[in-house]
């Protein structure tokens, strides 16, 4: 795994964002560096968030593809 401090925030939000996951990565990042929260528990509500997008990935393509006149 990547160090933690090894992971620019700036560049994050420069890519193509995955249902709002960058910006729930920057945010646990930012809790983490300021000491808001421990970083198992930071990391974990990231991990949380990438699981649930994850599982919502089906509907997701469904739901682009209706928008687009493919289903």
């Amino acid at each position: 795994m990547l160090p933690l401090d090894c992971i620019n925030p700036a560049l994050v939000l420069r890519l193509p964002d995955n249902m709002g996951l960058n910006q729930q990565l920057v945010q646990g990042l930012d809790a983490i560096s300021s000491g808001a929260k421990p970083p198992a528990a930071a990391m974990a509500e990231i991990a949380s968030a990438w699981n649930a997008a994850r599982a919502d990935r089906p509907k997701a393509r469904q739901e682009v593809r209706a928008n687009i006149g493919l289903s």
